[in-house]
């Protein structure tokens, strides 16, 4: 009780004295100290009385002097904007703030956390956490909102189930530079918690037909898709001691262009797919043009510019071959485009990366193709900032090969030049003087697989 009514002789002294400092509003006209009657009380009392309504605490008790970390407590720590309550946000070394240990760094985090919290900052602070442990990620999601479903919804829930998916793969070479300047949209965390790096000097280019996909959260019907996406390969990992340690080898699609609203809708939402409403239509048998591209495309940028429907791709078979031509082009090719990857400009041996090589087979052999994309809303009120942004990734799990192989021929491709959808220039394509871009080794590939449901590495907002 001594100590008790120590610490209230002491706070009322302070608020007399110094709250004029920093709540000069809370404070009657020229006085320095607190005006009582901003403070709640429910019994009405008056005057420095109402103090008595508040909580105050003499931490007299070991615990109630150092908060320990013992085992499994630490998911029981709140988050400096998780309170529960409004306009209540929480500071100290004893918050969810990443570090879990009683120390002054901690306790300085968790003010930075807090402040952050009380003016709407959205800036990442360094130390706040691991990719494992996910201040940022699965941890998160008791604090999520239950989702409100619109009238006419087209966001479907994952998992995704697809049968007889096919896609025909056509790599492309580009400039290693122009693709991490890419695939650093994606780098918004701290180099310590998440960090994205292209792996080679190739982009993907795949055609896909998916005959049958639905919802297996919520399955009220099926639907068909066809798009054509340019898939850049990319390690995901973090720093480690200033280097960095990657854990996850993946795909980022820069583009992709769809022909169904519902998968539009879908992937920007979940997943932030940056999908895009096109016609694709696909050549029948012997037909040399395979897949031609038309979307809405600005040719220039400028205020009396009007976007039209534009033919942005064309892929074509350019040479056809058969029998023992075919096989020897087959083999050739797929040597040719596994030293790219490996032994290529920005390939895993340019990056002295051995375990980039081993989690790509590891991948390969779990049957496993992970995407990886940055998920962001813009805000409504400041349209410059994103009021959600986060690092998703999201897999594929295939269940069922069908088929599996390389294409015999030579494949081109034409892709057109308009400023909103510069294709070319952002990746650095190589066009001939004929007006193609010349493929690599395609293969072509046939399953059934699941999309799981994706996994937050990095939440900043």
């Amino acid at each position: 009780a001594k100590q008790s009514q120590r610490v209230r002789d002491m706070a009322i002294d302070w608020f007399s004295r110094y709250t004029g400092d920093i709540l000069p509003g809370a404070c009657g006209p020229g006085e320095p100290g607190l005006n009582w009657a901003e403070l709640t009380d429910a019994k009405g009392r008056a005057g420095v009385d109402r103090f008595d309504a508040q909580f105050w605490c003499a931490n007299v008790d070991p615990s109630e002097r150092y908060v320990l970390s013992v085992a499994g407590s630490t998911k029981y720590r709140l988050a400096a904007d998780d309170s529960q309550f409004a306009n209540l946000v929480l500071a100290g070394d004893w918050v969810n703030n990443g570090f879990a240990v009683g120390c002054v760094e901690s306790a300085t985090l968790g003010g930075l956390q807090a402040a952050r919290a009380i003016t709407g900052g959205t800036q990442p602070l360094y130390g706040e956490q691991t990719m494992e442990t996910g201040r940022y990620g699965a941890s998160r999601r008791g604090a999520l909102r239950s989702y409100v479903p619109e009238l006419n919804d087209q966001q479907l829930k994952p998992p995704y189930e697809f049968k007889n998916l096919t896609i025909r793969s056509f790599p492309l070479r580009a400039d290693p530079a122009r693709l991490q300047l890419l695939v650093d949209r994606l780098n918004i965390a701290p180099p310590e918690v998440c960090e994205v790096r292209a792996i080679s000097d190739l982009v993907f280019m795949q055609l896909a037909q998916y005959p049958y996909l639905e919802s297996v959260a919520d399955p009220e019907g099926w639907f068909t898709e066809n798009e054509l996406g340019f898939a850049i390969p990319v390690a995901i990992g973090k720093r480690v001691n200033g280097v960095f340690v990657p854990s996850h080898v993946a795909y980022h699609f820069a583009m992709f262009f769809v022909d169904n609203n519902v998968a539009i809708a879908t992937g920007r939402e979940v997943f932030g797919y940056p999908k895009v409403a096109s016609e694709l239509n696909f050549g029948q048998p012997g037909d040399p043009t395979l897949l031609s591209v038309k979307t809405l495309a600005l040719p220039t940028l400028g205020s009396t510019e009007r976007a039209r429907r534009v033919q942005l791709v064309e892929v074509l078979e350019t040479q056809h071959r058969t029998g023992l031509d075919a096989l020897l082009a087959k083999i050739s090719g797929m040597c040719s485009e596994l030293g790219e990857l490996v032994f290529g400009p920005a390939g895993l041996v340019d990056q002295a990366s051995p375990g980039l090589l081993k989690e790509l087979i590891t991948t390969f052999g779990r049957s496993e193709i992970g995407i990886v994309s940055l998920k962001q809303f813009r805000d409504a009120a400041a349209p410059d900032k994103a009021c959600y942004q986060a690092v998703v990734l999201s897999s594929f799990k295939v269940s069922k090969w069908h088929s599996l192989g390389v294409l015999p021929g030579q494949y081109g491709v034409r892709i057109s030049h308009h400023a909103s959808v510069p294709i070319v220039d952002a990746f650095g394509l190589k066009v001939s003087e004929d007006g193609l871009i010349k493929t690599l080794q395609p293969f072509a590939m046939q399953f059934d697989c699941t999309l799981t449901i994706g996994t937050n590495l990095y939440v900043a907002t």
